[in-house]
């Protein structure tokens, strides 16, 4: 059977499932439906060999076991299953959870907020309005978020207390905002835009961070009021009654109780030998190593050695660090005992999550069971399940800042900046060029001129010349005015000719 058949097959039987348990009146999901046939298929009891080929057979028998399992009454293992399925389909972290109430309530009011932003009032009436719509964006934007937004599980008890410190911190930072304000603000008619507008900004602020709070803590109640038909069916089984018989006779340690004995004794690091195992001490283990511990921080040597007990283990004894994994325990003794032998006591809570599989989601087991098939010995095409990707960590490293080998710089990402572009080439063509030098924009460019040097030279331009033209020369005789002799003319001027 090839890995493509394998999955038709095994998606044949998780629809087959979901109808037959329809039409007896159970409602399961494919996810639920899923990880029954894992569970059925994990639990050696049931005698299913994943390296061998399925056959008809198999698939029938597991298809009958698994509507068994899924329509059992009473049941504590359907009860815990159903609830860790609850858990991961609607497990969100926090800031996911925030940023989607913050996603519905923007779809909601974005029609409203873009008629508050492009009106222009004018009138009383108009103003009147737009008020009203603002106070209804802020308002009614809870309410929305409530309609919209499904619920989520995230460690309720600890975001629960992580929620009221915050809602308490908020809380007063509020109240101090706005007794500033009052202050600020008192009974002046005009007060400064650079004054008031911060505290304006730092009121708002506060006020979504309470409202965001106020979601989450809605959500945890939805999520409490889902939980109660889990926790009447099993109140069903183990009555009080019925706890109170077991435990009678029997000597109750709290966990305070416990603590107390384990700081008697402390375990010396030089106890714990054996290869690629480390003792650490409370005071070198942080809290981000606490919070990494194997089997969600219960103990697994109790989970072995007393019937399936969920005893969590005390960090302030220590941490067993085996092959990079962190390891917590309930007592002295049993952390002495786990380290002479981790691979057989990890073994073994691995063989009892298979056949518990509602321990594989508690104590974090799902990598170690994410396929049927074993991780080892593995045939490709013959297996009734596929092994999953294997995972590694790797690195690489690069340029700080990688520079480009070709960088246009009339790049321009801006659609309003294109814009802009496109109307100055548009208004250009009804303009003319001109250019106009300024004393500030004189001998701004780098220029040459080749001029010829002044020669020593002399020109002539008129001429020195003379010409001997005859004086005239006339006497006058008779000028005395004597009688009767008239006057006489006599023409002395040479001639030209001598």
């Amino acid at each position: 059977m090839s890995q493509a058949q394998a999955e038709n097959v095994i998606r044949d039987i998780i629809c087959e499932l979901v109808q037959r348990c329809a039409s007896r009146g159970e409602e399961v999901s494919e996810t639920l439906a899923a990880f029954m046939i894992k569970a059925v298929v994990l639990d050696p009891r049931n005698g299913f060999d994943v390296d061998r080929t399925l056959t008809p057979q198999d698939v029938h028998k597991l298809t009958e076991i698994c509507l068994q399992r899924l329509t059992e009454r009473c049941s504590p293992f359907l009860d815990t299953v159903k609830m860790q399925v609850y858990f991961d389909l609607s497990y969100t972290t926090r800031r996911e959870f925030v940023a989607e109430i913050h996603h519905v309530v923007d779809s909601k009011l974005s029609p409203l907020s873009r008629e508050i932003t492009d009106s222009r009032v004018k009138t009383r009436d108009q103003i009147q309005n737009l008020y009203q719509k603002s106070a209804i964006t802020c308002c009614c934007a809870p309410a929305w978020a409530h309609q919209t937004t499904p619920t989520a599980f995230t460690k309720p008890l600890a975001d629960v207390r992580a929620s009221v410190q915050r809602v308490e911190r908020l809380q007063s930072e509020l109240t101090a905002q706005l007794h500033l304000l009052r202050d600020t603000v008192k009974s002046k008619r005009a007060v400064p835009a650079a004054q008031v507008y911060p505290l304006f900004r730092s009121v708002s602020r506060l006020w979504s961070g309470l409202q965001d709070e106020a979601e989450l803590l809605h959500i945890f109640s939805n999520l409490a009021l889902s939980l109660r038909p889990f926790v009447s069916s099993q109140a069903q089984i183990f009555s009080e009654e019925s706890m109170d018989e077991l435990l009678q006779g029997s000597q109750i340690k709290s966990d305070a109780d416990r603590k107390r004995v384990l700081e008697d004794r402390p375990i010396n690091p030089e106890e714990v030998s054996g290869p690629d195992t480390e003792w650490l001490s409370p005071e070198r283990s942080g809290d981000s190593e606490t919070q990494s511990v194997q089997y969600s921080g219960f103990c697994g040597h109790a989970l072995v050695c007393q019937d399936g007990l969920l005893l969590p283990g005390n960090p302030q004894l220590g941490l067993l660090k085996y092959k990079d994994k962190l390891y917590t325990f309930s007592s002295r003794e049993a952390a002495l005992q786990f380290a002479s032998a981790p691979e057989h006591y990890i073994s073994e809570v691995a063989e009892r999550a298979k056949r518990s599989p509602e321990l594989i989601q508690l104590l974090c087991l799902h990598r170690q069971f994410s396929c049927v098939t074993p991780y080892s010995e593995l045939q490709s095409g013959e297996h009734l399940l596929v092994r999953p990707i294997t995972r590694s960590s790797s690195g690489t490293q690069t340029d700080t800042h990688p520079v480009e080998s070709y960088i246009d710089k009339a790049y321009e990402w801006n659609e309003w900046a294109l814009r802009r572009k496109a109307l100055k080439l548009v208004d250009l063509r009804s303009k003319l060029t001109h250019s106009t030098q300024t004393n500030l924009s004189h001998m701004r460019r780098h220029n040459c001129t080749q001029t010829y040097p002044p020669k020593d030279a002399a020109g002539q331009t008129t001429l020195d010349g003379e010409s001997g033209v005859p004086e005239p020369v006339v006497y006058l005789a008779g000028l005395q005015g004597q009688r009767g002799r008239p006057m006489v003319k006599v023409e002395l001027t040479r001639p030209l000719d001598e």
